[in-house]
């Protein structure tokens, strides 16, 4: 994933409106990025600005950089059932242990739609933040991919938050030609925060179209 810096020979693509996914609306001639810097107390927050450099980590280069792949493993409803009965030992077996601070690229061999990894949260701490990215084509731009955390006994932890600000979507971009229009993207592509206890959580991604999108990537950082 390359990100490139924004140019007035770019208009920036303005973002608006993020339930639990980032919402793109094309065009906004009034708003050019250099503008939008220099206004009075622009500043990516500083969690964001990790999670872009984290997010834009070049997986080609030698040596090779700082990051994990991770399988998604997708689960039937048993399966499901079973991660918050006495067999949840075998279901967290099959699935691979997110780990915050490093870019995880996170694969979906089987196309599902829902697929699923462990994140074991170890300590008390003030939240967690997790940023979604995928390397943007033509074919994937408008996909949308959600994000639901479960904990030991099946029950969804409730978000602290999905906003994504304005300084990050003008701060981390993509830019990607779209027929014969270059454009420039947000990079990251969802932002939601949660405060888990201490012990293990199965980490759910919905992909709008896995068939497009057959890797992401996601950064885990705790909350400030």
């Amino acid at each position: 994933m390359e990100v490139k810096p924004m140019s007035n020979r770019m208009k920036f693509l303005c973002a608006m409106g993020w339930v639990s996914s980032l919402l793109l609306v094309a065009g906004c001639d009034g708003l050019l990025p250099e503008e939008f810097r220099d206004k009075s107390g622009y500043a990516m927050p500083g969690l964001d600005e990790t999670a872009c450099r984290i997010l834009s980590t070049d997986t080609t280069a030698v040596p090779v950089p700082n990051f994990i792949a991770v399988e998604g493993v997708p689960l039937d409803s048993a399966a499901f059932a079973a991660w918050a009965g006495p067999a949840a030992d075998s279901i967290g077996a099959l699935l691979d242990t997110l780990a915050l601070d490093t870019l995880l690229l996170i694969s979906n061999p089987e196309a599902g739609k829902t697929v699923y990894a462990l994140l074991r949260q170890s300590e008390t701490a003030s939240g967690l933040l997790f940023f979604l990215s995928w390397d943007m084509n033509t074919g994937n731009v408008n996909a949308t991919l959600d994000l639901s955390l479960y904990d030991g006994e099946g029950r969804r932890v409730a978000v602290t938050g999905t906003a994504m600000p304005v300084e990050t979507a003008a701060g981390c971009t993509q830019a990607l030609e779209v027929g014969g229009q270059d454009m420039v993207l947000p990079s990251i592509r969802a932002r939601y925060g949660f405060s888990p206890d201490p012990g293990f959580y199965l980490a759910g991604f919905v992909i709008s179209d896995p068939a497009a999108v057959g890797t992401f990537r996601l950064a885990i950082l705790r909350g400030e």
